[in-house]
């Protein structure tokens, strides 16, 4: 057993590094209250509740280029301080969790000023943190001020708050005492947190009022599979879909083990109820082909394509949009043990596309990606570098619309949200975006990373849902979507009460002029 041990040390598995080859960088981190974080210390500092030695850390680290620099760096729990090893001598971006005091967890990025880091330096990193993300509010403010249509017109509240972040970032930057510089870099980027939040929300109303764009937007809910165990409910749970303001649900098909390809008429009599009593209301279909906790291990690209095709010719007319790529770049598609290569999940997804468009060019096609980097269980998995892989392939080109799926619990976005959706854009150019699934907490006893408040996940789902659904409108060639993945059990549960938390979906797009 201590052989197998050192073994592992020195291959780098139980999180130690070996000292004499790669890149370290020396790290100076302090909580909001000024105590200096030690090594284990800042582990739980950025870890979600449930933190387990072993797992991913949250750290991401790439080139400047956004590549990975490896496949997992290491926090060296022998050092005194905080010290990050990574392969390589390159000079790197890290991004990692990052708790904001008051607001939440936001993933946050350090990039020394576009330049990056290198081997042997030392940094504060409150100090990093603040600087970076203070940089990357200016640049996407004057953006949103200069070359978007409808460009933001800031409010008086914002203004207030972006001067009062100004002048926290002043602050900090004229103490002296590294404890005393960190509190006040930690209360500065608690500003930037809230002048960004702001910013987002209020330029997404400005849009979704605007009268050239509020037809492009979409105010959506999800139907998931479970809808079908509750067909006694099917009356309430519509008239609380009327109520709610929507205008688009994602309505995911089941499994059908008994037909996973759709193949007889039997297998679509529920589904044919639920679709025309969503026409009755007036509300469009997002159709889920399979979701991605349904994929089978032995899914093929023919079996795809053939539940595909069975699906949307029956509901020819009916159903004009088809998500046929469901969280691609998620590690459980197929099984969380022996999940589907990348390689089997693209092929799918892409015979599924293709598949849509040739039974009707006009029928609008999406894929969705799952929100995570350093929090993913390997590098390739992480959203970006699986993207870029999937591109290089040519596998959207017969994708019409991407979603992102947003889950701030289990993977932190806060101050990203903007800085992702860009880059977004930028790697699929001719593709409209929006927000996709997105949620907090299935459970009251939180789990993962908190936001809002630690002990109040119902406030925190609260927040959330005000905040993406007005945001996911302001995003780069965005329609708008957010569509709230627990639907059935925490807005329409089944004692038929209208919850909190829809009544507040509901007061949001009234908020957005819906």
């Amino acid at each position: 057993m201590l052989r197998l041990a050192l073994v592992l040390l020195k291959a780098g598995c139980l999180g130690f590094a070996d000292e004499q080859s790669g890149s370290a960088l020396f790290i100076k981190a302090y909580s909001s209250q000024g105590q200096a974080l030690s090594s284990s210390g800042f582990l739980s500092h950025i870890g979600p509740a449930d933190r387990k030695d072993g797992g991913p850390n949250g750290v991401f680290i790439t080139d400047m280029d956004g590549n990975p620099v490896d496949e997992r760096p290491r926090l060296d729990a022998s050092a005194p301080r905080p010290t990050l090893r990574w392969r390589g001598s390159k000079r790197v971006r890290i991004s990692l969790p990052w708790p904001v005091a008051g607001d939440g967890f936001s993933y946050v990025v350090i990039d020394k000023e576009g330049m990056g880091y290198g081997d042997g330096e030392d940094i504060l990193l409150n100090r990093e943190i603040a600087l970076t993300q203070y940089r990357l509010f200016q640049k996407y403010f004057d953006q949103r001020r200069g070359v978007w249509d409808p460009p933001y017109r800031p409010g008086r509240e914002f203004l207030q708050l972006r001067q009062e972040t100004t002048l926290a970032i002043a602050r900090a930057k004229a103490a002296t005492v590294d404890p005393e510089r960190a509190v006040l870099y930690e209360r500065a980027l608690h500003q930037i947190s809230l002048a960004w939040a702001k910013m987002l929300f209020e330029h997404g109303s400005q849009i979704a009022r605007n009268p050239s764009s509020r037809p492009k937007l979409r105010w959506g809910l999800t139907l998931d599979a479970s809808l079908l165990d509750r067909l006694p409910d099917h009356k309430k749970i519509f008239e609380r879909l009327r109520e709610s303001g929507a205008d688009w649900v994602r309505l995911v098909f089941s499994l059908n083990p008994q037909d996973f390809l759709y193949a007889r008429e039997a297998s679509f009599i529920e589904y044919d109820s639920i679709v025309a009593e969503l026409h009755r209301l007036d509300i469009r279909i997002l159709g889920s082909v399979l979701d991605s906790v349904l994929w089978p291990k032995n899914l093929t690209p023919e079996s795809m394509a053939e539940r595909t095709g069975h699906l949307v010719l029956h509901y020819k007319g009916r159903i004009h949009s088809w998500e046929v790529g469901s969280e691609l770049n998620g590690s459980w598609l197929g099984g969380y043990r022996t999940p589907l290569s990348d390689g089997d999940i693209l092929a799918s997804f892409i015979r599924a596309a293709e598949e849509v468009k040739r039974i009707d060019p006009t029928l609008e096609t999406v894929a969705t990606l799952y929100w995570w980097e350093g929090t993913a269980p390997t590098a390739g998995k992480a959203t970006f570098p699986w993207l870029k892989r999937a591109i290089a392939r040519d596998a959207f080109r017969s994708v019409d619309l991407v979603g992102l799926n947003v889950f701030p619990d289990e993977n932190p976005m806060g101050m990203s949200l903007d800085p992702v959706f860009h880059q977004l854009g930028e790697l699929l150019p001719k593709q409209k975006l929006m927000l996709g699934a997105f949620g907090y907490a299935s459970a009251e006893e939180l789990k993962g990373y908190w936001w809002l408040d630690p002990k109040d996940a119902e406030s925190a789902r609260k927040d959330l849902l005000i905040l993406y659904t007005g945001a996911a409108c302001a995003m780069p060639r965005s329609v708008g979507g957010g569509f709230w993945w627990t639907t059935l059990t925490q807005m329409f549960p089944a004692d038929g009460r209208t919850t909190d938390l829809a009544k507040v979906h509901r007061r949001t797009l009234l908020r957005l002029g819906r």
